[in-house]
């Protein structure tokens, strides 16, 4: 992932970022791009654990609750966070949005990005993760239980099975 930081088409979007209200241009897969004839959209820079920028997290600015990734590759907000919470074994704060997650200013804060993404992997290394409501909270669980089912069937070499 750093040597993707490399390259020059990566650090001039990366770059793009830092200007107020650009326009984007969404898409169904839920990547954007930045294009004058879009709609006003806040973008965040996501940066590594070492604060590296690799991706960039963008939201309309008049409805915060849905975001879109500009590559696709990250999966939390606050990843410093997560690196530091580990360490030190303390508590991560979790917010519901990327929108929720800038204006608290909150060190010790994140916001999944990726809610398909293996959270025990992203997660699990935190000895608690504080959800700003029960909402949230529910939708945590929810998700850890569902990625715990396994996806494949579990049978017994050469036992039949009822269809």
């Amino acid at each position: 992932m750093n040597a993707l930081i490399r390259l020059p088409e990566v650090s001039d979007f990366i770059n793009e970022c830092c200007r107020i209200d650009p326009k984007i241009l969404v898409f169904d897969d839920g990547s954007y791009q930045p294009c004058e004839g879009g709609f006003p959209a806040l973008q965040i820079p996501v940066d590594d654990r070492f604060g590296v920028p690799y991706d960039i997290v963008a939201y309309a600015v008049d409805d915060p609750v849905v975001w879109w990734m500009r590559c696709g590759l990250a999966t939390v907000l606050g990843e410093h966070a997560l690196f530091v919470a580990e360490w030190r074994g303390q508590a991560v704060n979790l917010y519901p949005t990327p929108a929720a997650w800038l204006h608290s200013r909150d060190y010790a804060g994140v916001c999944v990005l990726d809610w398909t993404a293996n959270l025990r992997l992203v997660l699990g290394r935190v000895p608690e993760v504080r959800c700003l409501s029960r909402t949230l909270a529910n939708e945590l669980a929810q998700r850890l239980q569902e990625q715990v089912k396994p996806r494949f069937a579990i049978t017994v070499r050469g036992e039949r099975h009822a269809a």
